[in-house]
């Protein structure tokens, strides 16, 4: 798209009110210590752990990140856990430090898209330069960002300032700023929800955004979003000929067991050879199944296992519900070593 300037004459007006923005007065949030657990009502959904803790970090949280709208669950491009929130996405990196943990996913860069721009201010009061970036952050946009973290929360602004479906607006890394004249003042800055259009444009399931209840001090069961299979061989190395056992393991989005699951077997032989099985016995409330067979003179070489459960929520014996039926799938071997 061909850059569009608008002459900062002809609003000059519409800029110099947001002079007038103040972020004064925004309601404060209670005690921030971190918890294990905390339920949103606003949106039936819970943040828990580090992604509790780096929530809970940021001043006026509610603000800035807005209410969960998923729960935790393991991104299937990265195998990383996400989540997702109004106006964020959160991404755990377990191998980092604790205090590197949790990763602001840069909507705001990810979701830029040019659009009408306004003339930037030049050597106006309430304005500071980033040259870093090349742009400017001024009036109330600079307040806000000041008050609430700065670069370290929002990035560096990746635009100046901007007109977007009707609304002023400037873009930062991981945030879009928007002036709304017609709100009171202490609240004319507000974030744009691009958790909820990343959320959308990645095709994610609609599934994970209706409330989940929460288990404690409720009747009503938490449906099965996602399932995680683990297997695991009884012997890392046999001989030839012996007995092995593979041990399953199924879990659903909160790693709680899941019962009631079924599932197959493929076993890649060292010959060549390929059996499937359907394992008889499903999982048990343990979210554990188990399947031993005999082998016989095999040649030398690795025994490898494709596993893949499935749980099927129309199964009158399921207890849990779920909207779609659910499969996931992993890996294990053994070596036939002599």
């Amino acid at each position: 798209m061909a850059k569009r300037i608008i002459g900062l004459g002809s609003l000059s007006f519409i800029l110099l009110a947001i002079l007038l923005g103040t972020t004064k007065g925004l309601a404060q949030v209670g005690d921030s210590s971190p918890e294990r657990s905390r339920y949103f009502d606003e949106t039936g959904h819970s943040v828990e752990g580090d992604f509790l803790v780096a929530y809970e970090s940021a001043t006026h949280p509610e603000l800035i990140y807005g209410y969960p709208i998923t729960e935790a669950y393991q991104d299937q491009r990265t195998g990383r856990l996400i989540q997702y929130f109004e106006k964020a996405r959160f991404e755990l990196f377990t191998d980092k430090p604790p205090e590197l943990r949790v990763y602001i996913t840069p909507l705001g860069k990810l979701l830029y898209e040019h659009t009408a721009e306004l003339a930037s201010p030049r050597s106006i009061p309430g304005c500071r330069y980033f040259p870093e970036a090349k742009f400017y952050v001024c009036y109330a946009f600079l307040e806000f960002f000041n008050a609430h973290g700065g670069a370290a929360q929002f990035g560096y602004p990746i635009s100046n300032f901007e007109i977007q479906d009707g609304w002023i607006v400037q873009n930062f890394q991981r945030a879009r700023f928007e002036w709304h004249p017609e709100l009171p003042s202490g609240e004319k800055v507000q974030l744009t929800k691009l958790g909820e259009q990343y959320f959308d444009l990645m095709g994610e399931n609609p599934a994970r955004l209706p409330p989940v209840h929460p288990l404690v001090g409720s009747d009503i069961v938490q449906p099965v979003l996602d399932l995680k299979v683990r297997a695991s061989f009884q012997h890392a190395i046999t001989h030839s000929t012996g007995e092995q056992t593979i041990y399953i393991t199924v879990q659903d989005q909160k790693l709680m067991p899941l019962a009631n699951a079924t599932v197959a077997l493929v076993l890649n032989l060292p010959s060549g050879e390929t059996k499937r099985i359907a394992i008889p016995e499903p999982t048990d409330k343990y979210g554990i199944t188990k399947f031993s067979f005999d082998f016989e003179n095999l040649p030398t070489g690795w025994v490898r296992a494709t596993v893949v459960a499935t749980y099927d929520p129309d199964n009158p014996n399921n207890a849990k519900p779920g909207q779609v039926p659910l499969n996931d799938k992993t890996t294990a071997s053994f070596l036939v070593w002599w």
